[in-house]
C-alpha cells in the first residue's frame, strides 16, 4: 500500500513537473519609453553591401527629429564610391516595442564632391565608359531626394541611455539600424 501511495506521489509529482515545464511561457514584449529616445544620436544603417548610411539625428520630446549624414554608395569597380548628404526631418513614436517613423518634409539631397583629384578622375571615366553607371547615379539621387510619406515600422531591439537600435523594415529588407548616444 505504501508502494503505491509513493508511487502515486512519484508519479503526480513527475506529471506535474512535465506540465509546468511545458506549459508555454507568456512572455510580455518589452515596453519602451520614448522620452529615453530623446536626445542627439550617432546612427549606422547598412542597407545593403554596398550602401550604408552614417548620419547624426536629433530626436525631439514632441516626437519630431531632425538628421544630417552620408549615404555611400560603392560601385564595383575600383573601390569607387558616390557619397550623398543627405538632411530629412520625420514624425517619429514609439508605441511598445515598436518605432514608427515618417518623412514630415522634401529630404534636402546633393552629391558630395570627391576631393582626391586622381579619384575623382576615375570616377569621371568609370562613369563615361558605363553610361548605365551615370543614369544609376541619377536615378539615385532623384529617388533620394523625393518625399516618402510612408510610414517605417520597426521592432526595437535597444533602447537605454547609451544606446538605439532598431530593426527596420524597407521594401521587404530589414535594416538594423545602431545608434549611440553623443
Amino acid at each position: 500500500m505504501l508502494n503505491k501511495i509513493v508511487y502515486s506521489m512519484i508519479l503526480s509529482l513527475g506529471l506535474a513537473a512535465c506540465a509546468t515545464q511545458s506549459a508555454p511561457q507568456t512572455a510580455t514584449a518589452p515596453q519602451y519609453d520614448a522620452a529615453a529616445l530623446v536626445g542627439k544620436w550617432h546612427c549606422h544603417a547598412q542597407f545593403e553591401e554596398n550602401m550604408d548610411y552614417a548620419f547624426d539625428i536629433d530626436y525631439h520630446a514632441d516626437g519630431t527629429s531632425r538628421d544630417k549624414g552620408i549615404l555611400t554608395v560603392r560601385l564595383s569597380e575600383k573601390d569607387l564610391a558616390w557619397q550623398f548628404e543627405a538632411q530629412t526631418q520625420s514624425k517619429w513614436r514609439i508605441d511598445g516595442a515598436h518605432f514608427f517613423e515618417q518623412q514630415a518634409a522634401k529630404p534636402i539631397v546633393k552629391l558630395v564632391p570627391i576631393e582626391n583629384k586622381n579619384t575623382r578622375r576615375l570616377l569621371k571615366a568609370f562613369e563615361k565608359n558605363n553610361p548605365e553607371v551615370l543614369e544609376m547615379k541619377k536615378e539615385l539621387l532623384d529617388s533620394l531626394s523625393k518625399f516618402d510619406d510612408e510610414v517605417f515600422r520597426g521592432k526595437i531591439i535597444a533602447l537605454n541611455d547609451k544606446l538605439f537600435q532598431v530593426e527596420v523594415e524597407i521594401d521587404d529588407m530589414k535594416v538594423m539600424r545602431t545608434c549611440q548616444r553623443i
